[in-house]
């Protein structure tokens, strides 16, 4: 009562017409008393009430802004009395001069509470009677109304009530209209607030939480949720919900049936209101709706990128609510911005889950495996608990991807993938770190024994067959295991260790596990070492090249040399190529070192070419070929480069291959030996006998040389199965045009056994050492028979 008026917005239209209204009728009032013949009505206090309700009123308008109800409401009521005066004073009872009552009433209903503006009406209306009254009392002399008067007075009171019904309804309008701006602003400003928060990085749960909160508050509902489809279980979950019973929200299911709202939403794919579920028609409604009290119901679905939507939003109240298209919109457009929040976080999670994980067969890649066993491994030194690491590789699996196929591959690491996983506990991580290899983190392992168990449940994985290329195959694999000690509980370090015991589980026969001890460590940092010392030696220029003769038997003279790699380092001295040369295959280093040789020994065989005696063949330089760079795509231009480049006679180059490298691939195998013959160099076939090759692999391939495994020449002499096996393979290489070498020989008896059994050269000690290239050519300059002797 005694606060201030607020002279709102919703009113602002009907203050405009009420003050053109008051301020007219002010003004026509005036000059009708101006104008009029009677005295009393020139009076200056008549005319001077009159200017004061024309004054008063924009003083009053102002006001409502500026001084408490009550002074407003008295101003109103003297403004009254003073124009009830007037019109008694005046003696008249015109139209004119009586509707300057009529002035207030819109103002009083619009800006006044219900009582306050009742009150200003009956008043002006008794003022405007009583006024009526007085000036009948005057004129005649008695009390009472004539006729006329009746009528003015009716008149002014029907048309104070008229006037004061349509402010009322001007303002009722006004104020719903104002009350629907308000709502719609509300849920706009609820609509950008949670598209804000679902570009924000908070997570789906709490979003949809805050959602519900926001459509509660807005429209002033008992009931909202959100419910998610589940197309598998053909239910409906409540993800999120406000006024439900404690416990249902990530708990309680409904059918997706016909009696859902929610079903009928989503099939139809536009919302679905309902003003009474007692008699609704189109579908039952849900049992816990039913149970909630709930009475109408509007629901929109939430519509996914495909054909499946999420879900649906839906507001329910316990009362009979009519929901307006505003709210009808307003729900979808929050359906619309979850629907955008959900797709969004989904690309995102699959974004990520593809970043983390192996495309192939689903398991962790290898950044995953990382993260994860940095955190296993943060824990465990926490809690002093054991974490263990296993690293598999499948044993000839590029046999596979050779003989079946690319896919059969994959088709291979796919099934294996869920054997792998059922293999270890709950709880631990199987992921494949590339190619053919998988590792595992095994947390709270008790010690080793518990790590080998889990290692022998996986290798039995492979002991039944895999469905591969519509066929049954198996596989084995080798696994290496694992465990931090004091020092080594980094996770590098452990991967290292576990990779480390894989490769010696396969030096060791594959198909089985090994366990990282400190000799393997202590092995492994040698290894790493020697690699990094023989990457300098290439460059510091550390490595020479020796030559051991190949003599003719029957002649004595120098048939050939085979050059051999020395390093020669600056600490240890001569490093054997038994120790460095396995780290130079394994890390590639082979085929930069082969290319250093190849040329190296060439410009020493264009020299001996030149050397050459009259009738006396050239000197063959023989150089050994790796596998490793046998399979390298630019070996034949590279040959053929280093022919050009050191201008020597390719007849003087023979590369020598082992008995192994003719199994690896058979095809590609033979098709660069043939592209090497076609250069003019020579082929020699290093240690037969002892191999793996036959001789349905031996005769595909343009041999020019055969050389015998020391292993049958040093039992020559004393052993006649050696003798029968020299005897043959001499035969088998006469067949085949090639020419016998007999290695390793080191006694008279040996030379004169592998001369009587068909080897036209021999190789030993007993004719020279490896020696340097110097030496060879003062051997080259001597008669070989006065420096040789050979025994008939």
């Amino acid at each position: 009562m005694h606060g201030k008026s607020n002279l709102s917005a919703r009113h602002a239209v009907t203050a405009g017409l009420m003050a053109a209204f008051g301020l007219a009728s002010n003004g026509l009032a005036l000059a009708w008393a101006l104008a009029s013949d009677d005295p009393l009505m020139r009076r200056g206090w008549v005319i001077l009430m009159i200017g004061m309700c024309t004054a008063l009123f924009p003083v009053l308008t102002w006001g409502l802004f500026r001084v408490p109800r009550i002074v407003v409401q008295a101003a109103i009521a003297t403004t009254t009395l003073l124009v009830a005066a007037a019109i008694y004073a005046s003696g008249e009872t015109h139209a004119p001069l009586a509707f300057l009552f009529l002035w207030a009433v819109p103002n009083t209903v619009a800006f006044l509470e219900t009582r306050q503006a009742a009150f200003q009406v009956v008043l002006a209306i008794a003022a405007c009677g009583a006024a009526f009254a007085g000036v009948h009392v005057r004129v005649h002399g008695a009390p009472g109304l004539a006729t006329d008067d009746v009528i003015r007075w009716a008149y002014v009171a029907c048309t104070e009530l008229a006037v004061a019904a349509l402010v009322v309804r001007m303002r009722v309008a006004l104020r719903s209209s104002w009350k629907r701006l308000r709502q719609r602003a509300a849920q706009q400003a609820t609509v950008s607030e949670l598209g804000q928060r679902a570009l924000s990085r908070v997570a789906l749960t709490p979003l949809l939480d805050e959602a519900v909160q926001m459509v509660s508050e807005t429209l002033t509902i008992d009931l909202v949720t959100v419910l998610e489809y589940l197309p598998d279980e053909e239910r409906m979950l409540m993800r999120a919900g406000t006024g439900w019973p404690d416990g249902a929200v990530g708990s309680v299911k409904v059918p997706f049936d016909d009696a859902s709202q929610a079903a009928k939403a989503i099939r139809e794919e536009k919302p679905v209101v309902v003003v009474d579920y007692t008699s609704e028609t189109r579908f039952r409604g849900a049992q816990l709706l039913r149970d909630q009290g709930a009475l109408s119901g509007i629901t929109v679905p939430i519509r996914g990128r495909d054909e499946t939507p999420f879900g649906v939003v839906a507001a329910h109240a316990r009362k009979r609510h009519h929901f307006s298209s505003d709210d009808v919109n307003f729900l979808q457009s929050v359906a619309n911005v979850l629907a955008a929040a959900i797709e969004r976080r989904r690309s995102e999670a699959e974004i990520r889950h593809q970043a983390l994980h192996d495309p192939v067969t689903g398991l962790p890649n290898r950044a995953l495996f990382r993260d994860r066993l940095q955190h296993a491994l943060a824990r465990s030194r926490r809690n002093n608990a054991t974490v263990a690491v296993l690293f598999l590789d499948v044993d000839n699996f590029k046999l596979v991807n050779d003989s079946l196929g690319h896919e059969a591959g994959d088709e291979l690491l796919t099934a294996l993938a869920p054997r792998l996983a059922e293999a270890v506990r709950a709880g631990d991580t199987v992921a494949r770190f590339g190619g053919d290899e998988f590792v595992f983190l095994c947390e709270d392992v008790a010690d080793e024994d518990e790590a080998l168990e889990i290692a022998e449940r996986v290798r039995d994985c492979f002991a039944r067959p895999l469905q591969i290329a519509g066929g049954e195959h198996f596989v084995t694999a080798s696994i290496g295991v694992a465990l931090p000690t004091s020092g080594y509980d980094a996770p590098d370090s452990l991967l290292r260790d576990a990779d480390a015991a894989m490769y010696q589980a396969k030096e060791r026969g594959r198909a089985r596990f090994e366990v990282f001890d400190t000799e393997m460590r202590e092995s492994a940092v040698r290894r790493l070492q020697l690699e990094a010392e023989l990457r300098r030696a290439l460059e510091n220029d550390e490595m020479r090249l020796v030559y051991q003769p190949v003599v003719d038997v029957d002649h004595g003279h120098i048939a050939a040399v085979e050059a051999l790699l020395r390093w020669h380092h600056p600490e240890r001295g001569i490093v054997p190529p038994l120790e460095f040369i396995p780290v130079a295959e394994e890390s590639g280093l082979i085929v930069q070192l082969g290319d250093w040789v190849m040329r190296e020994a060439m410009l020493k065989a264009a020299r001996w070419g030149q050397m050459a005696r009259s009738g006396v063949p050239p000197v063959v330089v023989s150089v050994n070929l790796s596998p490793r760079q046998l399979t390298e795509r630019d070996l034949v231009p590279s040959v053929a480069r280093a022919i050009e480049d050191t201008g020597v006679d390719p007849r003087q180059i023979a590369f020598e291959i082992t008995e192994s490298v003719l199994v690896l691939d058979t095809a590609a195998t033979a098709a660069t030996l043939h592209a090497l013959e076609g250069l003019g160099v020579r082929l020699a076939l290093d240690d037969f006998g002892t191999g793996y090759s036959s001789l349905g692999y031996v005769k595909q391939f343009p041999l020019s040389f055969l050389k015998i495994d020391r292993s049958f020449v040093a039992a020559l002499g004393t052993s006649r199965r050696d003798a029968a096996i020299v005897s043959a393979i001499a035969e088998m290489s006469r067949a085949l045009g090639a020419r016998v070498v007999a290695e390793g020989v080191e006694t008279e008896d040996q030379l004169t056994g592998a001369r009587k059994l068909g080897c036209e050269l021999a190789q030993g000690f007993l004719f020279s050492r490896p020696v340097p290239s110097d030496d060879i050519d003062g051997l080259l300059r001597t008669d070989p028979w006065r420096l040789i002797t050979i025994s008939e």
